[in-house]
């Protein structure tokens, strides 16, 4: 059986919390600036021809949700950038909180932080194992002073239309 799959439109349609047709117009053009910033990644690319939708998973669809999120707080797209290369390349690292969010399995917080050259984020099923002595090192997220947002993950993930 062949898993869901959602077009440009299907995608904001199903992020966009509100649903009035500017606001998932607005989206639709946000998500192909993700998708051509590679940010995103459609099945068959990000150029997949004339006349022929793109086509995002359900995985891509949730990876958007977190940058629309990220986005309610002007996260530039630089940084959001670097936040995908990382995010998609610790995917199995993270996997089992990331099924337990998508599962609504606990509350699964996403913190994400930035400085002037260093970015890292942290996925946690509780506040204080961010801030643990075992999980500080050197240039990790709660060693940057510029910028940090925690995100609930598990609401993020329970407030797309699937």
């Amino acid at each position: 059986m062949a898993l869901r799959t959602y077009t440009l439109h299907e995608m904001a349609d199903t992020i966009s919390r509100s649903g009035k047709a500017s606001d998932i117009n607005r989206l639709m053009r946000q998500i192909q600036h993700w998708t051509t910033s590679d940010l995103l990644h459609p099945q068959e690319g990000k150029y997949s021809g004339t006349g022929r939708h793109r086509r995002y998973d359900v995985d891509e669809v949730r990876r958007a949700a977190i940058f629309y999120e990220l986005g309610r707080y002007r996260v530039p797209v630089p940084t959001l950038e670097t936040f995908a290369i990382v995010m998609h390349q610790q995917t199995e690292l993270n996997q089992v909180l990331w099924d337990r969010a998508i599962n609504g399995d606990g509350t699964i917080y996403l913190f994400f932080g930035w400085d002037d050259d260093v970015i890292d984020f942290q996925i946690v099923d509780d506040l204080a194992g961010a801030s643990s002595a075992k999980s500080r090192r050197k240039n990790s997220l709660m060693s940057i002073k510029t910028s940090a947002i925690v995100m609930d993950l598990t609401q993020i993930f329970r407030q797309i239309n699937f």
